[in-house]
């Protein structure tokens, strides 16, 4: 019953939700979306207005279904994307305003000056690759394929991320040789979110293991891992897994990988184990 009504509630950017006694036994992507997780209990109040992580709902019962149909679906979605990337944005915003107060002091002035760069560099990086996947979407964009040695890109990557992963006392190995024929603008964004993925989500002491070749790009990491029951629904736009709800982002990283991934021509593919880690393959 479930997948029947999904079909349709897909449609609509619904949820729906199948209970027993109150406790959430099945849901769809849309569900998940909005916050919801099976073994939960969901309460409908009088008003039948929730609150999601996507906006407010109205929840529609049938039996032991609930179907949730977001209210002004177009806004509420617009607003938590603005929030999302307000959060990326302005957390390399409030660190540039403290490394500037002491450059003022004349404190570490170029150790201080090259990180605002970075950060920079970062808000540089979200609004190009919202831009790009705008033109994804669109129909626009148009890959520009050339030969691109591949472990001078991934170092290039690992650099950008080099402080965060000597705080976390990462182990990170690199296995890279060969070159590919792609578009190089495209693939290193690709290959970042996956990078910056395996370096936010494994803790302190893990390790992450990149190899490549010229067909092949494997990120393995010992992180926290993703629930199985949510691994079909990882690459949709602001889905983010349960388990690391608490460690910001916006959730498009790997919906942007996954369109990207698709014009280029490649497979990506995620296999993971709670509590173990994630291996990630870009193939060709």
């Amino acid at each position: 019953m479930l997948d029947i009504v999904s079909k349709w509630t897909d449609l609509l950017e619904a949820g729906i939700i199948k209970t027993n006694n109150g406790v959430i036994v099945e849901l769809n992507a849309a569900a998940r979306a909005m916050g919801f997780e099976e073994g939960k209990v969901v309460r409908i109040p009088k008003s039948r207005i929730l609150k999601t992580e996507i906006g407010e709902c109205e929840a529609l019962i049938y039996g032991e279904h609930i179907i949730l149909k977001p209210i002004d679906t177009f806004s509420q979605m617009k607003q938590f994307l603005i929030d999302a990337i307000a959060h990326e944005i302005l957390t390399p915003i409030t660190s540039i305003g403290g490394l500037l107060y002491l450059v003022k002091e004349g404190i570490d002035v170029e150790k201080n000056i090259e990180k605002i760069e970075n950060h920079l560099g970062k808000i540089a990086r979200i609004v190009d690759e919202l831009l790009l996947l705008s033109k994804v979407e669109m129909g626009n964009y148009v890959p520009r394929s050339r030969r691109v040695e591949l472990r001078g890109v991934i170092q290039e990557i690992l650099k950008l991320y080099a402080d965060r992963v000597e705080r976390k006392k990462l182990e990170v190995k690199v296995k890279a040789r060969g070159m590919m024929k792609t578009d190089p603008e495209a693939l290193g964004i690709i290959v970042r979110n996956i990078i910056s993925n395996a370096i936010k989500y494994t803790d302190p002491g893990g390790k992450v293991t990149i190899s490549a070749s010229n067909k092949r790009i494997v990120v393995e990491d010992t992180g926290v891992g993703i629930p199985p029951k949510e691994l079909p629904f990882i690459f949709q736009r602001f889905f983010r897994a349960s388990n690391v709800r608490d460690r910001g982002g916006s959730g498009l990283g790997l919906a942007i990988a996954k369109h990207l991934a698709e014009v280029l021509g490649f497979e990506i593919a995620i296999d993971s184990r709670l509590g173990v880690g994630t291996r990630v393959e870009l193939k060709m």
